[in-house]
């Protein structure tokens, strides 16, 4: 099995029930060969001003949803602190959405912001 992965983000707005383009970006992971009908990885990222909010929200994450989660301090001076949380989900609107909702309240619960997701593209 092989895959790489789809970076969400790119594909406007125009669409007023999906304003982030996830329906987009599951139409373009389905254009790139991933199998719709298989689980595949999920990976999100969020950002926080200070190191103790990073992993407050990592270990929330953890604890409460069963993510994985993995730090990492600020690569420049005007960077934050990212947190990478990663999930095996069915690639789905209604999945993508949830995941969505998730990551940006505890992204908002520890003062930080959610940037985004991607996802494998992973073949049958």
């Amino acid at each position: 099995m092989s895959e790489s992965y789809l970076e969400v983000g790119g594909f406007g707005n125009a669409d007023v029930d999906d304003p982030h383009g996830d329906r987009e970006t599951l139409h373009q992971l389905a254009a790139a060969g991933a199998d719709m009908a298989v689980v595949t990885t999920f990976v999100h990222y969020l950002t926080f001003d200070a190191e103790a909010r990073m992993v407050a929200a990592g270990r929330a994450i953890r604890q409460s949803l069963g993510y994985s989660v993995e730090g990492f301090p600020p690569e420049g001076s005007d960077d934050g602190w990212s947190l990478r949380v990663t999930i095996e989900r069915l690639p789905s609107l209604e999945s993508v959405q949830r995941m969505r909702e998730v990551m940006e309240v505890a992204a908002r619960r520890f003062d930080g912001s959610y940037d985004g997701w991607e996802a494998a593209v992973r073949e049958g």
